[in-house]
């Protein structure tokens, strides 16, 4: 998944129904659909590094699917951010 408008690429890995996120871009939906579409679970989210550039949905993405974040060498297995 490439967005022109911010030259960001985000990938979507898909293997015996459980699927990866690669550096997601903000709109979850995407994800989410092309995960339903396939039937899939969406178990983990990659983040390769620091985005200065763009806002990414990582937490939003977990939040929604219960998917665990890796984060370099860290795995991240709960975060819940609300807005008060």
């Amino acid at each position: 998944m490439y967005t022109n408008c911010l030259a960001e690429a985000a990938y979507y890995i898909e293997s015996n129904g459980e699927a990866a996120i690669i550096d997601p871009i903000r709109e979850t939906e995407p994800y989410t659909e092309l995960a339903k579409e396939q039937n899939a679970n969406i178990k983990y989210i990659f983040e390769t590094h620091f985005h200065a550039d763009f806002v990414s949905g990582t937490i939003d993405l977990a939040n929604k699917t219960g998917a665990e974040i890796i984060y370099g060498r860290w795995r991240i297995q709960s975060i819940k951010c609300t807005m008060q």
